[in-house]
């Protein structure tokens, strides 16, 4: 399935900056039964406290067997958790048939990582994609949630409008800020689940990526707002 094999590029591409397994060790039926079910990270000077129940993906991947966390807090460059929309849930018994529903639903995963090295900034990365004419302005009227929509063409020669990206960036943005939504496109007479990818900094050290179907991209604010409440509440020595 296509939200499998995207899900699956995300978790190698980071899979070398995190230290799963000495994070999460063992494995157990029912989660409940493990008396320490909250998995510690720290990245940089934060210290995160993380509930297992986030880790779906590790439970899919040990074969529906929930990891027992390691008591001891482990620093990592990144780490990835999965929850639903648009609060940013955990996995529940309540909500366990969204998790293993076809496509994205309402489904999101989030990359938490350490900003490393220089990066560039928006307005270097809309340059970038302006100087290789791959950015054009979109035909579509103007939104009216502070977004402006731009269409990447991924290459000068590329015609073909489904391989074409959909990009937004806010009309105000706050100084130094990094927000950017990048949406593919449904694929013609193919099965397809659109998804939307929002790139943005929790601050001048942490960068978050979530992903999800493109059905929620009309509510992107709301996303933004539960996100960092929901960070906010993982760091515990903020």
């Amino acid at each position: 399935m296509i939200q499998e094999k995207d899900n699956m590029i995300i978790r190698i591409k980071y899979s070398i900056l995190i230290v799963l397994y000495a994070v999460l060790l063992g494995c157990s039926d029912d989660a409940s039964q493990i008396k320490n079910n909250i998995v510690k990270y720290k990245i940089g000077k934060y210290d995160f406290d993380v509930p297992l129940y986030y880790h779906y993906g590790e439970y899919i991947k040990r074969k529906h067997k929930w990891p027992t966390p390691s008591r001891d807090r482990i620093s990592v460059n990144a780490f990835l958790i999965d929850a639903i929309l648009p609060e940013f849930q955990p996995w529940s018994s309540q909500n366990a048939s969204e998790f293993v529903r076809l496509g994205w639903g309402n489904k999101t995963l989030i990359v938490i990582k350490k900003k490393r090295g220089r990066l560039k900034t928006l307005n270097e990365y809309i340059s970038f994609l302006k100087n290789g004419r791959r950015l054009i302005k979109s035909n579509k009227p103007p939104r009216s949630d502070g977004l402006l929509h731009f269409i990447d063409r991924l290459s000068i020669n590329n015609v073909n409008t489904e391989r074409r990206v959909d990009i937004y960036v806010k009309k105000d943005p706050a100084p130094g800020n990094y927000f950017l939504i990048r949406c593919n496109r449904e694929s013609k007479g193919k099965t397809s689940h659109p998804y939307c990818k929002i790139i943005t900094d929790y601050d001048e050290n942490i960068r978050v990526q979530y992903s999800f179907s493109k059905k929620h991209l009309d509510s992107w604010s709301t996303l933004e707002k539960n996100l960092r409440e929901k960070i906010n509440g993982f760091i515990i020595n903020n």
